[in-house]
């Protein structure tokens, strides 16, 4: 018999103030740019209750913080890097 495990989805969009942000250091067309601020990611982490969300929450708010910026950062550059 397979064990079951609860998870909680957490997903992650952009908030206007980092669309600014991304807006004013933008390098690429305003197309990609568009596509990449409505991208969505998808975070799988332990059950978390809506009565203890916040609480159940904070041990991976830093580690998805980082994570995004790293891969906003690294995506952004990839064909830079390739093709130099």
């Amino acid at each position: 018999m397979k064990e079951i495990t609860n998870r909680t989805a957490l997903i992650i969009t952009h908030k206007e103030p980092f669309k600014e942000w991304a807006k004013f250091y933008n390098n690429e067309s305003i197309e990609e740019l568009t596509d990449r601020l409505n991208e969505k990611h998808i975070y799988l982490i332990g059950f978390a209750t809506e009565e203890y969300l916040q609480e159940d929450l904070s041990p991976y708010c830093a580690e998805i913080f980082e994570y995004e910026l790293t891969n906003w950062n690294y995506t952004a550059n990839w064909h830079n890097l390739r093709f130099s």
